[in-house]
């Protein structure tokens, strides 16, 4: 456990648990980006960094059944990255890692109950 800037406590988790978190299934499909050229246009946490001049750089795009307001609170609670498809009415999870498997990507959470190690969901 850390305390961020704002004394608010945060707990290292995974890439995995946040993707599955609140039962949130994904479905792998790269070429979503290339048949829906307004895929970008709706986003939640793609954001530009001012830092860098760009924005993140995004590797793979994962369909999935999350709700707008799911994703939203897996953006606030583990910074992930979505893109809503108007072609297939759904969100698209952005991810902007590569070669490393899910499990073994460490993300910072401000839920305790999300907190695991080898990422497995740890239940209090």
């Amino acid at each position: 456990m850390k305390t961020n800037q704002t004394n608010q406590k945060t707990y290292t988790t995974t890439f995995a648990v946040a993707a599955s978190w609140a039962g949130c299934t994904t479905i792998l499909c790269n070429e979503i980006a290339y048949l829906d050229e307004e895929l970008m246009c709706n986003t939640i946490g793609y954001d530009y960094d001012e830092e860098t001049d760009e924005y993140p750089e995004i590797y793979q795009y994962y369909l999935t059944n999350c709700s707008e307001d799911l994703a939203e609170f897996l953006n606030e609670h583990f910074g992930l990255m979505f893109a809503y498809s108007e072609k297939l009415e759904l969100w698209v999870l952005l991810v902007d890692h590569c070669g490393t498997g899910w499990d073994c990507v460490e993300i910072d959470t401000d839920l305790p109950a999300a907190a695991a190690p080898l990422g497995t969901r740890r239940i209090n």
